[in-house]
């Protein structure tokens, strides 16, 4: 059963490693490749991902420490004692050092989802603000658009108001002045 759920998680992760790995090489950042029991499953994993343009480094003993600057870690699972004796380890260290590399890889795993959804929120709170300053912003240029035609109305009547007294004022004025004409003319005899 353990030996199932380790090649189901190496290929779980070796998947993720190669959907990521258009990211990686976006990023330039290159894919861990480690061992877990220092069989040779990683250095095929390495050799694969390689074939398919993935830009990775590959380090069998690999440590926390080596995860740094990179996009995507990938254990390979598979015990060889010949490779334990290589790489003068034991299983126990081996365990505890590929126990500890998942921890770091779930810790920033976690830390990228936060960040994420943090993200996630804040677009979306910009968005809800921007829609609702949008929204204002059409209300006001509504408002100011009828304040303009009730400003443009009441100039129009303020001006046809104008012309129509003066129009008035100087049929007066006119009338007064044929008028005083035809007074002029009789008290002249002009007629």
């Amino acid at each position: 059963m353990l030996k199932i759920t380790r090649r189901t998680l190496a290929l779980s992760l070796f998947a993720f490693s190669v959907t990521t790995g258009a990211m990686a090489q976006e990023a330039r950042q290159p894919v861990l490749v480690t061992s877990s029991g220092q069989a040779l499953d990683a250095f095929t994993t390495k050799t694969l991902l390689t074939r398919a343009g993935v830009k990775n480094d590959y380090n069998p003993v690999a440590t926390v420490d080596d995860l740094a600057g990179r996009s995507a870690l990938v254990i390979a699972f598979g015990a060889s004692v010949k490779g334990f004796g290589a790489a003068g380890i034991t299983a126990d260290t081996e365990l505890t050092r590929s126990n500890d590399l998942l921890a770091a890889g779930k810790k920033e795993a976690d830390s990228l989802k936060r960040t994420a959804e943090e993200r996630a929120k804040a677009l979306v709170e910009q968005s809800e603000i921007v829609t609702a300053a949008a929204k204002r912003a059409k209300e006001i240029t509504a408002a100011a658009e009828a304040q303009a035609a009730e400003l443009k109305r009441a100039a129009n009547v303020y001006c046809d108001d104008l012309m129509r007294r003066t129009d008035e004022t100087v049929s007066t004025f006119l009338t007064e002045v044929r008028k005083l004409r035809e007074d002029f003319k009789s008290a002249a005899g002009m007629k």
